[in-house]
């Protein structure tokens, strides 16, 4: 898709919040199920932390938001996330079987589509992420 050539100033995505009720157990999920790297585990406040996880080397990060502390004005959104983001996958097939041999649950079976492959898992609260992976 094409802009109309004004320059923002903006140049990717930095992070995606996903709401979590346990910020240690979604984190070892997406370190332990899908590879995923811990890069910043920090104190935000008296009693909440700000925990990020992303796929080695990538730019993109999640952010496992703990619905019980941080953002205090937000209800509780852990579960009700669906494809708040999508995962580009390589060697989809291989790799939607190592994830089912970890364990991890598909929502929805990985299949071919006109458009490429896709599937959806979901996390320990039942977010749900997008799996995607060309034709």
């Amino acid at each position: 898709m094409s802009g109309t050539g004004t320059k923002t100033g903006i140049s990717q995505i930095g992070v995606v919040a996903v709401h979590v009720t346990n910020q240690d157990a979604t984190a070892d999920w997406f370190v332990s199920k899908l590879g995923f790297v811990k890069t910043m585990d920090v104190p935000m406040g008296p009693d909440s932390r700000w925990v990020q996880v992303s796929p080695p080397g990538a730019q993109t990060q999640l952010s496992l938001m703990d619905v019980k502390t941080f953002p205090p004005h937000v209800p509780s959104l852990a579960g009700k996330m669906v494809n708040p983001c999508i995962f580009e996958v390589e060697n989809f097939e291989a790799s939607c079987r190592e994830l089912k041999a970890r364990g991890v649950n598909f929502t929805i079976a990985p299949e071919k589509q006109p458009w490429g492959w896709w599937a959806e898992i979901e996390d320990p609260d039942g977010n749900s992420f997008g799996l995607h992976g060309q034709a």
